[in-house]
C-alpha cells in the first residue's frame, strides 16, 4: 500500500538521517556519541550499507580488525558496487592504520 510505501521510505531517511549524524560524531573525534547514533542507524535499518561502513571505520580506527572486517564484509554485501568499501577492505585486511582520508573519503548523497 502507499501507507507502507510511506514507511520504508521514512525508516530510509531516519538511517540515513541516524547513520550520518554519528559520522560527524566520528570525524570529530567523539567515539561514543558515533557508536550511540550507529546503533540507532542498525536498528532502524539493518540493511543501510554506510552504517556497517561507518561502524568498520570506527572498529578500523580502534585497530578491531576482526570486528572492522566483519562490518566492511557486511557493507559490500549489502551494496557492492561502492569502491570505498572495496578500499577500506584493504585496509582493515593488511592491519594498516586508518587515515584521515579514509576517514572522510565519503561524499554525501543527495536524496
Amino acid at each position: 500500500t502507499l501507507f507502507e510505501q510511506g514507511l520504508q521510505l521514512s525508516r530510509y531517511h531516519s538511517a540515513f538521517i541516524t547513520a550520518n549524524l554519528g559520522y560527524t560524531y566520528f570525524l570529530q573525534g567523539d567515539r561514543s556519541t558515533a557508536l550511540k547514533y550507529y546503533q540507532e542507524a542498525w536498528q532502524e535499518d539493518p540493511q543501510y550499507s554506510l552504517t556497517h561502513y561507518y561502524g568498520a571505520l570506527w572498529e578500523w580506527e580502534a585497530q578491531n580488525w576482526e570486528q572492522a572486517k566483519k562490518r566492511i564484509d557486511q557493507a559490500i554485501s549489502i551494496y557492492p558496487k561502492d569502491q570505498r568499501y572495496k578500499q577500506a577492505l584493504a585496509g582493515i585486511e593488511q592491519h594498516q592504520p586508518i587515515t584521515v582520508a579514509a576517514k572522510k573519503n565519503f561524499t554525501f548523497i543527495k536524496m
